[in-house]
């Protein structure tokens, strides 16, 4: 019987593969010691990221054998690893469109040796519940594979960073959240004056505001004024605005 169940069920109630039959916590089979890995009682930064990353592979690789891994990599550890404006994260947020995947890249998150001290959920799923419960996002795996961004490659497994105009436009409703609470949220404004600049070069043109629109979730909610309130940003760090609004020509 072909296994279906969808990535929110399981993420939900944190059930795994059926055929996760691994201790999760056996590491010296897949060619680790506990010295091999940095003990962190701090957030990880980019090498340790990367590390994370290799044990993972290491880990399907014993326990999946011949089987190929892909996931989608938001937030933080893009900002780490390819942004590179900031150290460290707090977390690796990943997203799979396949159910079981997704669960046995938890699963080899989980089985990192105790001795280390990996934060608490250093690798997580909260993504899904976001992806499949806002209109807008049905193709984010898609079209962050296609986007071709590797964060980590190995023969079994792969991290893609998710789709910049996805990740745009979130910084951009959460910086803009957070200005409004009177609570600067400087991370994400940064972020997404980044990010922004990042499109612009790759298109060789500013974005225009009645296409980001049309991105995701949250680009169908972007007004004027959460417009305004990037351009003020990027012009700060590139002296010019990122933003056309074409209501305004």
């Amino acid at each position: 019987m072909p296994r279906t169940r969808n990535a929110l069920q399981c993420f939900q109630t944190g059930t795994s593969s059926p055929t996760s039959t691994a201790p999760e916590n056996h590491v010296r089979r897949v060619g680790y010691s506990a010295r091999c890995v940095p003990i962190l009682h701090r957030y990880p930064d980019g090498a340790e990221t990367s590390l994370g990353f290799d044990f993972i592979s290491r880990w399907l690789h014993e326990y999946r054998p011949g089987k190929e891994f892909r996931i989608v990599v938001s937030g933080g550890t893009c900002s780490v690893l390819l942004l590179r404006n900031r150290t460290s994260t707090r977390d690796i947020d990943i997203y799979c469109d396949d159910a079981i995947q997704l669960q046995d890249v938890l699963a080899a998150g989980r089985a990192c040796p105790n001795s280390v001290h990996w934060p608490v959920n250093w690798i997580n799923a909260e993504m899904v519940a976001y992806v499949l419960n806002n209109e807008g996002c049905e193709r984010l795996f898609q079209n962050s594979v296609a986007q071709g961004i590797m964060m980590y490659s190995s023969a079994n497994f792969k991290a893609y960073g998710a789709d910049w105009r996805f990740q745009l436009v979130g910084k951009i409703r959460r910086a803009y959240d957070a200005y409004l609470d009177h609570e600067p949220s400087p991370k994400d404004l940064y972020d997404a004056v980044d990010i922004l600049h990042i499109l612009n070069v790759k298109d060789g043109r500013n974005q225009r505001s009645s296409e980001m629109k049309k991105w995701y979730y949250y680009g169908y909610r972007m007004g004027p004024r959460e417009v305004e309130y990037i351009n003020e940003a990027y012009w700060q760090k590139f002296g010019r605005i990122g933003i056309d609004e074409e209501d305004k020509k």
